[in-house]
């Protein structure tokens, strides 16, 4: 099952922030870096040795696995539902896989039903992540629905989590609609003032309005990391 974050609030959403200034400028190692553009291209391109590839990145990776596992789960959750054949593929050589959390991984995403986890889970940022990671695999446009439905919460100033969850989401609609041609088509085409914005606005805009708008309700003590407790 999907995992909630058990960070502070207030530390994962300035963690958030941090990560997001510095992904333009962050070089990745070469392995990360072509894995994470067969992810990122596979609903356009298909790539035929994705199998293969995903062994041997799971063999080799340094990435944390709270990091890269809501990715994999999206990604996989959604292409295995569209594409048994891959699904047997994959699991054909998931012995080959050295890492038992990323072997007992793989068993969660395929006794899990994707859609009734996006659909009972609480709105996060990594919960946008694996909506992206699904949008990625198929090019279904019902995970971008998702990912505008958490957009709404880029009003909220209560709840830290699903301000950051809201923010996230739109800087992602943001960056995403400028890289990939159907996402910003999508957005043009749908009725909501969210994904008008999005189009409007550099990604930059939403980075920096975030870590304002954080720093204000901190210091207005509505966001007191203190209160917070884990659910």
């Amino acid at each position: 099952m999907f995992r909630r974050p058990s960070l502070s609030v207030l530390k994962l959403a300035l963690l958030l922030i941090i990560t997001l200034l510095a992904a333009p400028a962050r070089a990745q190692d070469g392995a990360a870096h072509e894995y994470g553009n067969i992810l990122q291209t596979y609903y356009s391109q298909n790539d035929p040795e994705l199998v293969g590839k995903t062994v041997t990145f799971l063999n080799t990776t340094s990435m944390p696995y709270q990091r890269l596992a809501p990715m994999l789960q999206g990604f996989f959750g959604a292409l295995f539902q569209q594409n048994p054949a891959v699904k047997t593929a994959l699991y054909a050589r998931l012995g080959e896989v050295k890492s038992a959390e990323h072997q007992q991984l793989f068993q969660r995403i395929r006794a899990t039903n994707l859609d009734s986890l996006y659909a009972q889970a609480r709105p996060t940022p990594q919960l946008n992540d694996m909506n992206w990671s699904s949008y990625f695999a198929t090019g279904n446009p019902k995970y971008l629905d998702n990912l505008l439905r958490n957009a709404q919460y880029y009003a909220e100033r209560k709840d830290l989590m699903l301000f950051v969850t809201g923010s996230s989401a739109m800087w992602s609609l943001s960056s995403n609609a400028r890289q990939h041609p159907a996402v910003g088509a999508y957005l043009a085409k749908a009725k909501s003032k969210n994904a008008a914005l999005a189009l409007k606005k550099e990604p930059g805009y939403f980075r920096q309005e975030m870590t304002e708008i954080v720093q204000q309700q901190r210091a207005k003590g509505v966001w007191d990391p203190n209160s917070y407790r884990p659910e």
